[in-house]
């Protein structure tokens, strides 16, 4: 091949045969390179026949030789992206045919025109916002001028050659910045990106990228996070590959919450909305370990239905051969990875993208932080949580993107952003956005910058919420779910030391119905979670009466407004039933994988009547205010009702589907409040024939006839777990509800000699006994002493487990047990 114009050297790359390694740009030279070939130490060919040619301004002749010899990560002139790729294919991985193009061969910085307008505004100028937008058009303007000084005509003959694909299918034109892509600073979506090019745009498109190396948002970036002053621009060209579905995968999720979770996000064919922020994507969450589902939540918001044979997004057994091959190449480049990758209608997976996790701290090395908002009441909407922080601000809405930066008080309120946005972002409180995921190249930049961010809260929450705009608002960004609160809200932020906490001498567990203790869990000495409440879950993730959802279902429910709300919150599923079921199995999933490898017991949900009557419809099916709730309709006695069987057997189904189904199989069951051996003969003779099979069932000790009779209801469980709040107020005969008679909770001599009496009563039976930790734990000692081949756990609220593990010598020693600790809780 004549190569008119700049004389450029090629290293090509392929696991083809040796005739098409050597290639035709130098056929007489063949011979010497295929010795070079065999004689080489080089890799075996791989499955994936990836295509790798480094194009670079050289000498007077061709040097072609096979990517293997040039190790792309140590030759900067090719850029962060390319280095990424080349990575991807010695790996094995399929990558699209690839030419990358070094920096040199375009030699911007020869042209004087280029030279004078890049020197007029430097990246380090803090006033540079209108001179920078006419920057990056100048820039281009001159090379498309002058197009032989930047783009020769032999390149553009080569790419026609090298990539006969892209004939059909368009080209596509992608940076690859030296600074791009680093382990600090990503440039997520900074420079810009061409698909679907035909050959007579070639010059255009690429100057468009090199060009966009000096827009405002890329000068700002730079700016503040790269520590390279100077950079050059290499350019990587592909076929434009027609995807079924295009993502982006995290090998570890950056947020400290979800840090054992493998994170996915995708959306149907191209994905520049994805990664542009303009979509709310299908989200996936696996575990690392063992490849079981977290989670799998449509774009609205809602979990999928059958996650065996999701119809509107990817099929199981595909999210998990990603999750596979992203944990593998974390594996071998020994760093949490992000990649981005499409999957076409044939099944194959390609890789369009590799760099390390910006932002990036384990648990296990990152500090305890605590931020709990006081008043967490009325929250008005969630989305995908950027940053694990608390903030407040003037909620202030743009319908586009400001010209000048944004006031430094404010919130910014918009339908979608994206990295055109950063530089009027970076003195912002916060951002809330409409649409966009958790992986977008927003959310990456956002993170990087530590601005606390709601991202996708829904089409509707700015019209619901319109009262909020120009209002204050407070963002809490440190649970699973990012939350937005009316108002100023306070809130507490500590850092704990978890080298110095002692381990307890017995398993001490978490009572907890959120996922925000999973820090606590993954860095304090705990051995699971005593006590998930499913009344919980089901008023947070779900609002509505779950005999509502089965009269919808049944085609009887008479009230439209609250039919209209179900097929709303159910759309997408066959029933509603099987959105609840699929709703509460995520949400108990999370749990399951949270403290994996440790148990979970799950209590069914204890809802009183005027519980109930906070969920939509609950006015429907309770008998209203009772005068006294605590001794009420309630518990066991409510679950097996002929009324309430259909709520019973959907939480049922729900944890049989994490339990079975999903796999987590460290999950356990706990039926509330049973008030005889009768009712839990019953109850746990259902809860098999709802599905729940092969999983331990315990029962809540709160009633004294559960201590008197404990020898029979033993028969039924396999464990027990003693509820110290309503097992004071009835052995007290005082109703914790009523304020005249809290003096009474505190209470622990009667409660203490109960539960002596149901260790008695159950001596030799050999099962776990769960105790609820304050005010009980404080009689350890004494219930050891007679415990015989029975286990004891303890457990306790979030609020106090620190405390109670730095104290846990003082339940080691009932001498100073009282006064002493006590005087420590309080304090």
């Amino acid at each position: 091949m004549d190569l008119k114009g700049r004389n450029m050297s090629v290293f090509g790359s392929s696991t083809h045969n040796e005739q098409s390694a050597v290639h035709q740009f130098a056929p007489e030279r063949s011979e010497k390179l295929r010795s070079a070939l065999l004689s080489g130490d080089q890799r075996e060919p791989t499955e994936a026949k990836n295509r790798f040619l480094l194009v670079k301004a050289e000498g007077s002749s061709l040097r072609p030789i096979v990517w293997n010899f040039v190790d792309v990560p140590a030759c900067p002139e090719f850029g962060g992206k390319a280095a990424g790729l080349a990575r991807l294919a010695k790996l094995g991985c399929k990558i699209p045919d690839t030419v990358a193009v070094s920096a040199g061969v375009f030699r911007l910085g020869d042209m004087p025109e280029i030279a004078r307008l890049r020197d007029e505004v430097s990246p380090y100028d803090k006033d540079c916002h209108l001179s920078a937008t006419s920057l990056e058009e100048r820039i281009k303007q001159h090379i498309l001028e002058k197009p032989q000084a930047v783009f020769p005509q032999s390149l553009r003959e080569l790419l026609a050659q090298e990539l006969p694909e892209a004939h059909m299918s368009g080209f596509a034109i992608r940076s690859s910045a030296t600074d791009e892509d680093g382990a600090s600073s990503s440039f997520a979506g900074m420079y810009k990106t061409r698909l679907g090019v035909i050959y007579s745009d070639l010059v255009e498109a690429i100057a468009d990228v090199l060009a966009s190396a000096y827009s405002h948002r890329v000068i700002q970036y730079r700016k503040q996070r790269s520590d390279q002053a100077t950079f050059n621009m290499a350019i990587i060209v592909q076929p434009t590959i027609q995807p079924e579905f295009s993502g982006v995968a995290f090998s570890q999720s950056p947020h400290p919450e979800s840090n054992g979770e493998v994170s996915i996000e995708c959306v149907p064919g191209f994905g520049a909305n994805l990664v542009d922020g303009k979509v709310s994507p299908f989200h996936y969450s696996l575990c690392r370990d063992t490849l079981k589902m977290v989670s799998a939540v449509r774009p609205n918001g809602l979990p999928h239905g059958a996650l065996d044979e999701v119809k509107d997004g990817l099929p199981v057994h595909t999210v998990r051969q990603i999750a596979r091959e992203v944990l593998k190449i974390e594996q071998a480049l020994q760093s949490p990875i992000d990649l981005e990758w499409l999957h076409t209608k044939n099944g194959r997976l390609i890789f369009l993208q590799a760099r390390p996790i910006t932002q990036f701290t384990p648990v296990s090395s990152a500090p305890l932080l605590r931020y709990q908002v006081l008043d967490a009441s009325e929250p008005m909407g969630s989305g995908a949580p950027i940053t694990g922080k608390v903030t407040s601000g003037r909620l202030v809405r743009y319908d586009k993107k400001p010209r000048t930066p944004v006031p430094e008080d404010s919130i910014v309120y918009a339908d979608t952003i994206d990295v055109d946005w950063y530089p009027v972002l970076q003195d912002c409180r916060g951002v809330v956005t409409a649409r966009g995921g958790f992986t977008s190249h927003i959310a990456i930049i956002l993170r990087e910058s530590g601005i606390p961010s709601v991202i996708g809260v829904g089409d509707d929450w700015a019209r619901s919420n319109h009262n909020l705009f120009k209002a204050t608002v407070t963002l809490d960004c440190s649970g699973q779910k990012g939350i937005i609160y009316q108002g100023k809200r306070d809130y507490v932020h500590e850092e704990i030391r978890t080298s110095e906490i002692p381990k307890p001498e017995f398993p001490t567990y978490l009572v907890t119905s959120s996922t925000r203790s999973s820090a606590e869990l993954q860095k304090l000495p705990l051995s699971g979670i005593g006590l998930v409440r499913m009344e919980f879950l089901v008023a947070q993730e779900i609002g509505i009466h779950p005999l509502a959802i089965h009269e919808f279902d049944r085609g009887t429910l008479d009230d439209p407004t609250l039919a209209m709300k179900i097929a709303s919150a159910s759309s997408g599923y066959n029933t509603a039933y099987e959105w609840y079921v699929e709703t509460l199995s995520n949400a108990l999933s999370k749990f399951a994988k949270i403290a994996a490898g440790r148990r979970v017991n799950v209590r069914l949900p204890d809802f009183i009547a005027d519980d109930y009557l906070t969920l939509l419809g609950g006015d429907r099916y309770e008998i209203g205010e009772e005068p006294n709730p605590m001794l009420g309709f309630r518990g066991t006695t409510k679950l097996i009702s002929e009324q309430y069987e259909a709520a019973l057997a959907a939480d049922c189904q729900s944890i049989a589907d994490a339990f079975q189904r999903r796999g987590f199989h460290n999950l356990a069951v706990i039926l509330p409040f049973c008030r005889t051996p009768e009712d839990a003969q019953v109850a746990t003779r259902k809860m098999r024939s709802f599905g729940l099979a092969g999983i331990q069932f315990g029962m809540m000790v709160e009633i004294p006839s559960n201590i008197l009779l404990a020898d029979a209801f033993v028969k039924y469980f396999d464990f027990f777990l003693v509820g110290p709040m309503d097992l004071t107020q009835l052995t007290y005969a005082a109703d914790r509800k009523t304020t005249a008679l809290g003096s009474y909770s505190d209470q622990t001599a009667a409660t203490f000699e109960f539960v002596k009496l149901l260790l008695q009563k159950i001596s030799w039976q050999n099962i776990d006994v769960f105790i609820g930790g304050w005010p009980l734990c404080q009689y350890f000692q004494e219930y050891k002493s007679i415990k015989t081949n029975n286990r004891l756990h303890l457990v306790e609220l979030p609020d106090r487990i620190i405390e109670f593990l730095e104290n846990a010598n003082l339940v080691s020693n009932p001498d100073d047990r009282m006064s002493e600790f006590d005087t420590v809780r309080r304090s």
